[in-house]
């Protein structure tokens, strides 16, 4: 109600201004209410700031609950990932290990071959 006192004490007074520079009572209204018909829709009031607050407050909460649960999933995610190539590498290395033991195995085998094989021509 206070803002809309002040806005018609402003346009009363604008009204005066105008008709003391020469337009007459009729021009000045009519200035002034074309001028209030293109600022109406712009005007901001407390409460419309209140609500579009209560709006915003509500859509970054949505936001961060979204941000935070698909977090949530990608981090689940990414630690089975982490899990199965830790799996995956164990299991890589075992295999390496029996074929590094078979081929060492199989070099001493062959190195004694040779070594009995030198030992029997001299």
């Amino acid at each position: 109600m206070e803002d809309e006192q002040s806005i018609i004490l402003n346009t009363h007074r604008y009204v005066k201004q105008l008709m003391a520079v020469g337009l007459t009572e009729a021009q000045a209204e009519a200035q002034i209410e074309i001028f209030i018909h293109f600022i109406s829709d712009k005007l901001v009031t407390k409460q419309s700031l209140k609500e579009t607050e209560l709006v915003l407050k509500r859509d970054i909460k949505e936001l961060e609950t979204k941000l935070e649960t698909r977090i949530k999933e990608l981090d689940n995610k990414l630690e089975t990932r982490i899990k199965e190539l830790e799996t995956n590498l164990g299991s890589q290395m075992k295999l390496l290990e029996k074929e590094i033991i078979i081929k060492l195995g199989g070099m001493m085998v062959i190195g004694i071959t040779v070594l009995g094989a030198m030992i029997k021509f001299l």
